[in-house]
């Protein structure tokens, strides 16, 4: 058997179904292909490792036509779909293969090899579903992972290699172990259009390069020199690979971003054109500074991703760098490491097995975006046991690029993963504010604040008597800071205080300043508002001391019971807010016996100095620290 044997075969297509070139997996790399490429290809193969570091090469070929299996197919499968989409007048599939003919007509095709070391391979049978293999080169919409914790599983991410390749076709080779042997297996894959053949015949988009009925090659003297592999592991041919200016420091420059955590540990390394560039623990740092490299990054689209990984690299290298290693159920143990330096970012990254995964929480509600009176730093977050990389894997987007609640099955879920990752927020804002937040004390130097102001003139310096007149060197006074007491509320269901020493003011807790004023981040609207003789509602401020709030002992995760006593009588209300790392979150208050609920707020009668309690239900369990916002409207009498 010869190579001459593999035939390009695609799919009947008996229902004529029309598939054009915009192939929904395809597209969703179709804006940064480079990137998404080389970021896909780079984490399913850490997640195959038998040994470390893991490496892959990303090397260019030129290939004769006349060395690809049945590559006279191709070019005659183009000139097919070319035909039918002047016909119809589709413009954007006439412009794609129109070039692919440009191609093919060349004579050599350029294609690029990418080859992973110190990995298992993708198991086989190639024809049973559930292997690896056959989820590589088979299956759609369909994941295989053999570790819970791996984040490339051969799903909608194997599209990125088609979203580099000009020709919408990619060739896999891999040797993988199978009761003590080792075992080959190759298969080609086109992803065109729908259209008919020289018969007429209709057939799919999807064609296979293959053994007839589509099987794969087990026998590696059966391909060409280049297609095959010796060493366990896989290999992946882009053929038609789109080649563009410095596309190598492009790819390099991606690898870098997306697994410096994995480069830095020494889990990774990349070889990028034959070697040129070297990518490893000894070379990240120098490569970072690489005036190519940010160039690179810039042509990719991903210039300020690439500048603000580089902090959180120093972050992982620099002595000054403090770690908080938290537990949380659910994702184990989990290290938060923090640099307070001037000039940094305020910018946080989520790792998961040495991949970048995202720098916010913001499809739960927190963006981390905004860090008001906090020094400058970044953070990096790192699960360090297998079953905290097996629930962030779980809330990943397809392109590993968000975290989110919404593609897990059923409500459930959803809620536990959002009361999850809501107490690693609140982890992290800990953390961030043990090493960074701001303490104000009594006085501070206006030093800082000379560039803000006119330069005094000649003669008006000539004329100070005292140092006392330098306005360079005046100090103002402040008034100090005032300290906000923590909340010894409830962490996982734990109640801080009893009901009794809540009712008599005793224990820990947060203390809300006078009135509903602003806070760190957009909030609920104003209570409602009496209907008051001449339309007038007097809101006061009002001063709530020894404030408690707990979840009643075997009441339901959403039930709050509060304790107050205000400095004045009336109408009180309360809004609560979900403390959040840049800013709170509004909690919405459905029901409160005897009290009035509206817009999410609750309105009850008070006396002054007179203990209260208002026992709350909220639209969703919340079992984490909460702020209390309160205003009053004094009762009907005090207008007299």
């Amino acid at each position: 058997m010869a190579h001459s044997d593999i035939r390009l075969q695609f799919l009947s297509n008996e229902s004529e179904e029309d598939e054009g070139i915009s192939h929904a997996g395809i597209e969703n790399y179709r804006a940064k292909p480079y990137a998404g490429a080389a970021r896909e290809l780079g984490q399913n193969s850490r997640d195959v490792a038998v040994s470390l570091p893991v490496r892959l090469t990303f090397d260019l070929l030129e290939i004769p036509l006349e060395q690809i299996p049945d590559g006279q197919r191709l070019a005659g499968t183009v000139d097919l779909c070319l035909a039918e989409a002047n016909l119809d007048n589709r413009e954007k599939e006439r412009a794609f293969f129109n070039h692919a003919r440009t191609l093919l007509s060349a004579g050599t095709i350029k294609v690029l090899r990418i080859s992973d070391f110190n990995t298992s391979g993708a198991r086989g049978p190639a024809a049973q579903k559930g292997t690896p293999f056959y989820s590589l080169t088979r299956a759609n919409g369909v994941s295989t992972k053999e570790r819970e914790d791996s984040g490339g599983s051969f799903g909608i991410g194997k599209n990125a290699a088609f979203a580099i390749s000009d020709l919408r076709t990619v060739f896999y080779s891999t040797v993988y172990g199978d009761e003590g042997a080792e075992k080959f297996l190759a298969l080609g894959k086109s992803i065109l259009v729908s259209h008919h053949d020289e018969d007429g015949r209709p057939l799919r988009q999807i064609g296979y390069w293959a053994l007839p009925h589509f099987r794969a090659v087990e026998d590696s003297s059966n391909l060409p020199q280049w297609l095959r592999r010796e060493e366990r592991g896989t290999s992946v041919f882009v053929i038609g690979f789109r080649e563009e200016p410095d596309w190598q420091h492009r790819i390099a420059s991606t690898l870098i971003e997306s697994f410096f955590p994995a480069i830095h540990e020494g889990q990774m390394e990349f070889a990028v054109d034959k070697g040129k560039i070297f990518i490893g623990r000894e070379t990240l740092s120098p490569l970072f500074l690489a005036q190519e490299m940010l160039q690179a990054a810039e042509a990719n689209g991903h210039r300020a991703e690439f500048e603000i990984a580089q902090q959180h690299y120093r972050c992982l290298i620099s002595p000054d760098a403090k770690n908080h290693d938290v537990s949380i159920p659910s994702l184990g143990r989990v290290r938060i490491r923090v640099l307070v330096e001037k000039g940094l970012p305020k910018k946080i990254c989520i790792t998961r097995n040495g991949l970048v995964i995202t720098d916010s929480l913001k499809n739960f509600g927190l963006p981390f975006a905004r860090f008001p009176l906090y020094q400058d730093f970044v953070a990096v977050i790192t699960p360090l046991d297998k079953e905290g990389s097996a629930f962030i894997k779980k809330l990943e987007d397809p392109k590993h690029e968000e975290l989110s609640p919404e593609g897990l099955p059923d409500e459930v879920s959803r809620e536990n993963a959002k009361r999850i990752i809501k107490r690693l927020g609140f982890e992290i804002k800990k953390a961030i504010e043990a090493e960074s937040f701001i303490q104000y004390g009594t006085e501070v130097a206006a030093e800082e604040m000379r560039d803000y102001f006119a330069a005094e003139s000649e003669p008006n310096r000539e004329n100070r008597t005292s140092p006392d007149d330098d306005p360079e060197t005046i100090r103002y006074k402040i008034e100090p800071r005032r300290t906000r007491q923590r909340p010894r509320a409830i962490i996982d269901g734990d109640e801080a205080v009893t009901d009794q020493e809540a009712e008599q003011g005793n224990g820990g807790g947060r203390t809300p300043g006078p009135g509903p004023g602003p806070g760190p981040g957009p909030g609920p609207q104003p209570g409602p508002e009496p209907n008051w003789p001449g339309g007038q509602c007097p809101v006061r401020p009002v001063r709530l001391q020894d404030v408690r709030n707990l979840i009643p002992r075997g009441g339901a995760p959403n039930m709050r019971s509060i304790y107050l006593t205000p400095d004045a009588g009336g109408v009180l209300t309360l809004r609560l807010e979900a403390v959040g790392v840049s800013y709170n979150e509004p909690l919405t208050i459905v029901s409160a016996p005897g009290a009035t609920v509206a817009r999410g707020e609750v309105s009850f009668s008070v006396e002054a100095g007179r203990r209260s309690r208002i026992d709350v239900a909220l639209s969703e369990a919340y079992d984490g620290p909460v702020e209390i916002r309160a205003s009053l409207t004094a009762a009907p009498e005090a207008m007299a």
